[in-house]
């Protein structure tokens, strides 16, 4: 359910570690401590608080995100939402987008992590019903709408409140559909997010077409295989509850072992 800001450049892992050397260079940050400012031809072209400077630090704390590097990653979000925050004002699309990615963070990298902790939670939900409204009221029609409800109904899932869960998962399927296709990745992951939430509610009969049509979308495409995976696993559990053996193995994928 996660949509973050896109890398400002390349984004394939191989080049992750090259790539965030040369943002850290350009912005004057290196690991654990900050030079005098950013690089003179960053300063001279955009100065110290600028939308480019947010973007650059927003885009190093995802890469830093991919590497792990979570201690290093959170301050560079809050110090991009803050800039904006001061350029724009407190409501603005890159401000929601922004406070959208330091929720992510908190929701999906830290808060499950080691260094993660209940608090990191309660602020991502915090954060993503601020960011929730400012789009309702900037871009009431923007997929972005979409990807806060998604990540709030996984919030609310994961602490039991599956009533708040599945209404948000659906209007966010409703906000989603003005402007995507029934086979684009978001609503993809939402239907299958609201199948999870059925089960939790155990509704198979509901979660099973949702979750073949999830299997229709993702299936024959090597990029899609984790999520294949999920989605299987996700219909033999259906399966399952439902009383089907059969159909239950089909689709059941037995744990890999070691060679």
């Amino acid at each position: 359910m996660i949509a973050r800001r896109r890398p400002l450049l390349g984004s394939a892992s191989g080049c992750w570690r090259v790539v965030g050397v040369d943002i850290r260079d350009c912005l004057g940050v290196r690991f654990g401590s900050r030079r005098n400012g950013p690089h003179p031809g960053f300063a001279q072209g955009y100065g110290r608080v600028h939308p480019q400077v947010a973007f650059a630090l927003d885009n190093l704390a995802l890469h830093l995100t991919a590497l792990g590097d979570l201690g290093q990653a959170e301050p560079l979000f809050r110090e991009s939402l803050a800039m904006l925050q001061k350029v724009y004002g407190v409501e603005h699309p890159e401000v929601a987008q922004t406070m959208g990615n330091l929720a992510d963070f908190l929701a999906y990298d830290k808060g499950p992590s080691p260094l993660g902790s209940k608090a990191d939670f309660d602020e991502a939900e915090s954060l993503h019903r601020k960011a929730l409204e400012m789009n309702r009221r900037i871009r009431p029609d923007h997929p972005y709408l979409g990807d806060n409800l998604t990540a709030l109904a996984h919030l609310r899932h994961r602490a039991g409140d599956d009533k708040e869960a599945e209404k948000l998962v659906r209007e966010a399927l409703r906000i989603y559909r003005l402007k995507l296709s029934e086979e684009h990745s978001k609503i993809v992951g939402a239907k299958r997010g609201l199948a999870e939430i059925l089960i939790a509610q155990r509704r198979p009969l509901e979660a099973e077409p949702l979750l073949l049509e999830c299997h229709r979308a993702l299936a024959g495409k090597s990029e899609n295989a984790k999520d294949l995976e999920a989605v299987e696993k996700d219909l033999a559990q259906v399966y399952g509850l439902l009383g089907k053996p059969a159909l239950a193995a089909k689709y059941h994928t037995p744990p890999k072992t070691a060679p």
